[in-house]
């Protein structure tokens, strides 16, 4: 897949299953990341 289908393909998708999608690449749990911006785990959840 080329560059340019990535960023169309990324374009189409809603912020939040783009920043999961890079939570999961980088093995974080809802939990740490939440833990690492100070935030509630509900609020990275929803």
């Amino acid at each position: 897949m080329n560059t340019e289908a990535t960023h169309d393909q990324n374009a189409a998708l809603s912020t939040g299953v783009r920043l999961r999608n890079a939570r999961e690449q980088l093995g974080l749990s809802q939990q740490a990341v939440a833990e690492r911006l100070c935030l509630k785990v509900s609020t990275v959840r929803d």
